[in-house]
């Protein structure tokens, strides 16, 4: 399987590290992550179709790199 990594965009074989956007960086908005799930706020960005966080992939290099995965969220609005 080939991948995309969230953080340098780049293409991988095999799997990434996968991970919910609340628990990787539990700052983007003020659900805590056990309620994330069943948010339901349609407005926030990190919502997918009111159902949950969306997930973020990331290769060994971007993850762990503080960063980059800083950099990931930036364009994301909290709320």
């Amino acid at each position: 399987m080939v991948s995309l990594c969230d953080g340098c965009e780049r293409f991988f074989e095999g799997e990434l590290k996968r991970f919910n956007a609340k628990k990787l960086k539990p700052s983007i908005c003020n659900v805590p992550y056990e309620e994330s799930e069943s948010c339901g706020n349609i407005e926030c960005y990190y919502n997918l179709e009111a159902e949950c966080c969306v997930d973020f992939q990331f290769c060994e290099k971007c993850f762990s790199n503080k960063q980059v995965i800083d950099a990931t969220f930036v364009s994301f609005v909290k709320i």
